[in-house]
């Protein structure tokens, strides 16, 4: 509990945990744990220092995107001066039956539901 500081190998093995009460859904939110205190610690870097890390890490990302469309993205969202990451997880809660199907556990999900959800989630944050 509380706050921890975590080097990459550290934080990687606790995205990782499967092993919890919240199965896979605990999993997901470890990993948004981290990705939003990656984000925190990168707002207050300087747009070179931000440069400097992109150039560093990008080596390492496989994507469609061009570095410098990456940076680009990097510029404008610190421009702009998103401070907060809204996240949202699908399924939402009440949303799906656990079942067991050809021997594997499986969600059944309300697609209708969590397309609703979603829907409002995007909209209200507009």
């Amino acid at each position: 509990r509380g706050k921890n500081c975590m080097n990459g190998t550290q934080a990687l093995a606790y995205c990782r945990i499967r092993q919890d009460a919240q199965g896979d859904f605990g999993r997901t939110k470890r990993q948004r744990n981290v990705l939003e205190a990656i984000f925190k610690k990168a707002k207050s870097l300087s747009m070179s220092e931000l440069t400097e890390l992109a150039e560093k890490i990008l080596p390492n990302i496989a994507t469609d995107l061009t570095n410098e469309e990456i940076i680009s993205y990097m510029k404008t969202i610190l421009f702009m001066g998103t401070t907060t990451i809204n996240q949202f997880r699908l399924p939402v809660d009440g949303s799906y039956t656990p079942q067991m199907i050809y021997g594997m556990d499986v969600l059944v999900i309300d697609i209708e539901a969590n397309k609703k959800a979603l829907f409002d989630f995007i909209h209200e944050e507009s």
